[in-house]
């Protein structure tokens, strides 16, 4: 019993079925969206803009005599690659069917070119052969009579032709580059050494692909370098020295000429003046042509790694700041801040956070002071001066997000109010830690150590303990205090009940540590 199909298979299926059917709709019509030469175009983009598979649906196969090195070129309908079994092979785009093949002398790593009803393309045989786009005789077989033009170099030609104002432009590696015509003048099948247009010797082999652009061929050699020739009379505009081979074929794009070398590089070079634009060190050779695409330069190294390259989206960098309403003077207060792009928190980096006072003076520069704490927000703590002016305070946030892709930049600021006093402000002493008190307002919860504020017990009236401080009034449950660190206190609660006290002698005391609590020194009189 036979399985049923899967979706995937099914779907393949379905897409063969509209590719046959309309295929015989094709024959002899262009295709939307044709690529026909190495790289697509004569700037080498690469870049089609054309729709693409989203699943590995294999519609066809077809199977050469031998390896394959050369690239398609996609043209009327038809694919035409060339094979290491010396074959050159035409195919029906839609359905894979062999249209024709033509056998050349050499193995076949050059990929064609497609243009005026020809199919240009080199092979180690030394020649570069201009063969008939539609097989003349229709019998699957481009026959020796049947071949429009060769031309013979002095050595392999491994270099992909690129034709332009009917001229063939191609390398080989008997070092040179050449201009042909596409169009064999005196019509005898081959291009003799007088109807060159011009030829450039370069001082290496030349396994790159000339790219055509604004009247520049530009190509590389195994002489380690980068040129660019006059499109028409072959005069050097430029040349450019890497480090090492240049084998693979440069792409044009934005005025720059972006190509790779053996000196592990990736090169950005003006178009117009070769100078360089810029350069990216790879961890190994490079002999990937690169492709551009929607700003981005894409391409391979022998690293095993592909690279993109181009300029970061730039974005707001959201920053909220909560710095409070209001502060009090000798206060450890602590700021928050949180950074997000579209909603979402993000680690970035705050490159300023600076205190300023109403009048535009710098207070403090608070940025060495900052603590992630999670992803995105930050906490960055402040000990107020006790002799701080009272008004109106602003912090600042400076901060950014950047990789290879995004750039995202922002600025924020909070203000708060500093107060002189906490008289008023119905204060309550509700913990010591550490030397460091937790004080209770109707504003909410500040922290300061009491040896900063100068603070001392002025009076007791049951549990509630009335502390005098530089900034104010403090009220204080002693219930709620630690007793056993305040010895004072304890004794006097052991004696209250048959006692009358008089405060001889009230004082802050750093009992614990550097920080300092409340200690208390008090002098017991009896009632006479």
């Amino acid at each position: 019993m036979d399985r049923p199909l899967s979706s995937g298979k099914m779907v393949c299926l379905a897409v063969l079925m509209i590719v046959l059917v309309s295929s015989f709709a094709m024959v002899g019509s262009v295709l939307a969206d044709e690529w026909p030469m190495f790289h697509k175009d004569l700037s080498h983009s690469g870049y089609s803009t054309g729709s693409a598979p989203h699943e590995n649906c294999v519609l066809w196969t077809y199977k050469t005599g031998g390896d394959v090195w050369s690239s398609p070129a996609v043209a009327d309908g038809m694919v035409f690659i060339g094979s290491l079994n010396n074959d050159v092979y035409a195919l029906n785009a839609s359905t894979g069917a062999l249209v024709w093949t033509y056998t050349t002398l050499g193995e076949v790593y050059s990929s064609p070119a497609v243009a005026d009803g020809m199919v240009v393309i080199g092979s180690t045989d030394n020649n570069v052969y201009a063969l008939p786009e539609q097989d003349p005789n229709g019998d699957g077989v481009i026959d020796a009579g049947e071949v429009i033009w060769t031309f013979t170099t002095l050595d392999e030609v491994w270099s992909s032709p690129a034709v332009a104002d009917g001229m063939v432009f191609v390398g080989s590696n008997d070092n040179n580059v050449y201009a042909l015509p596409m169009n064999d003048p005196d019509g005898d099948g081959v291009i003799d050494a007088g109807e060159v247009i011009w030829t450039y010797t370069t001082g290496g082999d030349m396994y790159s692909s000339p790219a055509v652009a604004h009247g520049k061929v530009f190509v590389g050699s195994r002489d380690n370098n980068v040129y660019a020739l006059n499109e028409f009379t072959g005069a050097l505009v430029w040349t450019y020295t890497t480090g090492g081979w240049v084998d693979p074929s440069p792409a044009v794009a934005d005025g720059m000429v972006f190509v790779g070398s053996n000196d592990n590089k990736v090169y950005a070079l003006d178009e117009s003046t070769g100078v360089l634009v810029w350069s990216y060190t790879t961890g190994s050779d490079v002999k990937s042509s690169p492709a551009v695409a929607d700003g981005m330069v894409f391409v391979g190294s022998y690293d095993n790694r592909v690279y993109a390259f181009g300029v970061p989206v730039v974005m707001p960098l959201d920053i909220n700041v909560d710095v409070g309403s209001i502060h009090f003077r000798g206060e450890i207060a602590e700021f928050y801040v949180l950074t997000s792009i579209n909603s979402g928190a993000t680690n970035s980096t705050i490159t300023k956070a600076k205190l300023y006072y109403s009048s535009g003076t710098l207070t403090t520069d608070l940025t060495v002071s900052i603590t992630r704490i999670a992803t995105g927000l930050y906490r960055i703590p402040y000990t107020i001066p006790t002799d701080a002016p009272e008004g109106t305070y602003t912090l600042v946030i400076e901060a950014n997000y950047i990789t290879s892709t995004i750039e995202a930049n922002g600025v924020s600021f909070k203000s708060f109010h500093l107060s002189a006093t906490l008289t008023g402000w119905d204060a309550w002493l509700t913990e010591i830690n550490d030397g460091v008190a937790t004080i209770q307002t109707t504003e909410g919860t500040i922290q300061t150590t009491l040896n900063s504020i100068n603070a001392r017990i002025t009076s007791i009236d049951g549990n509630t303990a009335t502390i005098q401080t530089d900034i104010g009034t403090i009220k204080a449950d002693v219930s709620t205090i630690d007793t056993e660190s305040i010895p004072s206190i304890a004794d006097t609660q052991k004696n209250q009940g048959t006692t009358q006290y008089v405060i001889a002698a009230i004082s802050a005391l750093a009992a614990l540590g550097a920080l300092g609590t409340m200690a208390l020194i008090l002098t017991k009189r009896k009632q006479t």
